[in-house]
This record gives C-alpha cells, sequence and structure tokens, in this order.
C-alpha cells in the first residue's frame, strides 16, 4: 500500500510538471498577444486593462481547473489536501517560470525591449480619449494622467531587488493558490474498515 502511494505522489508531480509546461506556454502566448492587441487594437483603458487580465488570470484559472481535474481523474479519482497543494504548486511555479524567462527575458530583451514604455503609451492615448469623451476638466485630465505616468516609471526603473521581492511575493501568492485548490478539489480515498465475521 505504501508503495502504491508513493508511486502515486510521483506520478502526479511528474504530471503537474507536464501540466505547468502547457500552462506556462499558454500563459506565454495569451501574454504576448494582449500585448499586441492592446498595442494595435485597444480603443479604451478598459480594453487595455481588461484583455490582459482576461488572458493572464481568467482563462489560465480556467486551464488550470481542468488540469487539476485531470491528474485527479488519472491518479484513480482521487487526491488528497497534500496531494493537491504539492501537483498544483508545482503546475503553477513551472508556469511562473516559463513565463518569467519567455517574456521577461527573451520577448522583452529580444523582440520588444520597450515594452512597458508602448503599453504606456497606448494607454495614455486612450485614456486621454476616455478623458475627454467625459468631458474632465483638463487639470483632472493632466493629474489623472500624471498619476498614471507614475506608476509606469515605478515599473520601468524597479532595481533589482524590487524584481526579486515581486518574484518572492508572486512565488508565495502562488502557493496560496495551490492551497485554496487543495482545499476545492481534494477527494480523499474511501476508508477500508475490516469487518471481522462472527459465525
Amino acid at each position: 500500500m505504501a508503495t502504491e502511494l508513493k508511486s502515486i505522489d510521483t506520478q502526479i508531480k511528474k504530471d503537474g510538471l507536464i501540466k505547468g509546461v502547457f500552462l506556462g506556454l499558454i500563459v506565454l502566448a495569451l501574454s504576448i498577444i494582449s500585448f499586441y492587441f492592446i498595442l494595435n487594437n485597444a480603443t479604451s483603458p478598459l480594453q487595455v486593462l481588461a484583455v490582459p487580465f482576461f488572458c493572464s488570470y481568467i482563462i489560465p484559472l480556467i486551464v488550470s481547473v481542468f488540469f487539476i481535474l485531470n491528474i485527479r481523474k488519472k491518479a484513480g479519482g482521487y487526491l488528497t489536501f497534500k496531494q493537491v497543494v504539492t501537483t498544483a504548486f508545482i503546475m503553477f511555479f513551472v508556469n511562473f517560470a516559463i513565463l518569467t524567462i519567455g517574456r521577461d527575458l527573451i520577448f522583452v530583451k529580444l523582440f520588444q525591449p520597450d515594452m512597458i514604455g508602448k503599453t504606456e503609451a497606448s494607454m495614455m492615448t486612450s485614456s486621454k480619449i476616455m478623458y475627454k469623451q467625459q468631458k474632465l476638466p483638463q487639470a483632472e485630465t493632466n493629474s489623472r494622467l500624471a498619476e498614471l505616468k507614475k506608476g509606469f516609471d515605478a515599473e520601468n526603473n524597479m532595481t533589482a531587488f524590487e524584481t526579486f521581492s515581486g518574484y518572492l511575493t508572486t512565488i508565495i501568492l502562488l502557493f496560496v493558490l495551490a492551497v485554496i485548490f487543495a482545499a476545492a478539489f481534494k477527494k480523499d480515498p474511501p476508508v477500508l474498515v475490516e469487518v471481522d465475521i462472527v459465525e
């Protein structure tokens, strides 16, 4: 029995790793697609915010649920709380690593070194259009645009320590998400009780 449990633990960790690779590639592709969308097609700040949010959080969350349920099914229909936490965290961490390397270290460095600047320009342009449509006073428009630019400047000038702290915070949040997944998708195997038959 112990050997069988160990075999299941090994298998689900492997499945978590494989699903993490698939999830990472999906999220990386969606991230790049959403960038080009807001660069070329976004016409309002809502689109600039909603499209990346949908591509970075909603779709990956749905895919993650599907993957966890698939892993549980392959494991015989049962996964303990600890098994789901372990598997989900491996999947989320691999996804995060692929996204970070693929987008921040390869895509940005080789293809879009001014990714933040272009996103800022798109956001500023669409915000100006929206504020004009809302007929805001020029002073308030300038104030809001200045705050928006301040946020982008902070992101564009992050120190190595701030970047590392951001990564560490993300990893902690991924573990918390894995715990939430475990609470939602754990399914303990039935406990077999031996009954002595008295004649």
